[in-house]
């Protein structure tokens, strides 16, 4: 069960989480969709960002599947953990600049409407 989960959420590896590039989750900014949260507007936080650039993520995010792109592709949305995604995405791309590997989000799954 371990490697169908690993591959049919699009993560890269799981050992107590499932591990993803924070540029393939969705945080939702749509006011309309049942997972927005208006702090998902909010400016990243300089301070979490370097947090995250020394320690990584401490404290994995909550995910859902909410079904596939046309190429097939999980679409994997942030229930809980968006500012820990978004601050992911500005230490990596500065990380990747100072010629350094990404960090990837460890995150736990949840099912639900």
């Amino acid at each position: 069960m371990g490697a169908e989960i690993v591959k049919n959420w699009g993560a890269e590896r799981r050992d107590d989480y499932l591990y993803f590039d924070p540029d393939k989750l969705v945080v939702v900014v749509d006011p309309k969709h049942p997972l927005y949260d208006e702090r998902a507007k909010l400016p990243v936080s300089e301070r979490l960002v370097r947090n995250i650039m020394v320690h990584g993520i401490l404290q994995p995010i909550v995910v859902r599947m909410n079904g596939r792109t046309t190429a097939g592709e999980a679409i994997v949305e942030v229930v809980s953990g968006r500012q820990r995604v978004k601050a992911t995405r500005e230490a990596n791309r500065r990380l990747l600049a100072e010629g350094k590997d990404p960090i990837r989000v460890p995150a736990m799954r949840r099912r639900g409407e």
